[in-house]
């Protein structure tokens, strides 16, 4: 069991657990539920919490073969009162895909949506979503509807194009981050939004 790859600093709440638990390919067997039988304890918004006793049993999140990732929580921010900063894991060594936050890859960022994803996100299973592509996801005004425009996605890879013919190279966690400059539309941040996340395959955005 480990942190990784999803060990940010502002991360840290994804347990990512190795071991065979299936036949594989064969789909026979596979996990129908998980349990915590000893004590981890967690740091929640309220304080420490014992997750012993905790259990997770759904399908189609269990079986790995025809399972898909879904959203599982989403969270704004203004970088004004919150900056990530260049500091990543292994920092100060040099990495190739680090620092990818939002306010190194689009600058002009003012707020961030942070998603959370039930498992990593990629658009066919190898290749990492980029931070340019905007048919992914739209994000709206809850009470009217009306587009809210963003610069792009982050928490991806250090940089934001790649060359033709290469992969590009992401930090292959279960987090990404829509940026957003709202200097000319501040009152944006007040309201409640609605990201909608797109599953058209046909038009190249399936994660």
């Amino acid at each position: 069991m480990t942190l990784s790859p999803a060990n940010e600093d502002n991360e840290l709440d994804t347990l990512l657990i190795i071991g065979q638990f299936g036949d594989g390919a064969r789909d026979t067997v596979h996990p129908t539920k998980i349990s915590v039988v000893e004590s981890i304890i967690l740091v929640a918004p309220d304080g420490e919490l014992d997750a012993k006793g905790v259990t997770f049993e759904r399908e189609g999140d269990m079986n790995y073969i025809s399972s898909s990732v879904r959203l599982s929580y989403a969270r704004m921010w203004d970088v004004s009162e919150f900056s990530e900063g260049t500091h990543y894991p292994q920092w100060p060594l040099p990495s190739t895909v680090y620092p990818n936050t939002c306010e190194v890859t689009f600058p002009s960022t003012t707020h961030v949506i942070r998603m959370a994803f039930s498992g990593g996100i990629t658009l066919d299973g190898v290749n990492s979503v980029l931070p340019t592509m905007k048919g992914i996801f739209n994000v709206l005004k809850f009470s009217t509807l009306e587009e809210v425009p963003y610069l792009g996605l982050a928490d991806l890879g250090k940089t934001v194009t790649v060359e033709e013919g290469t992969m590009y190279r992401s930090d292959g966690d279960n987090y990404l981050d829509i940026c957003l400059d709202l200097t000319n539309k501040p009152y944006i941040a007040m309201e409640d939004l609605v990201v909608k996340l797109d599953c058209d395959s046909e038009h190249g955005t399936v994660l």
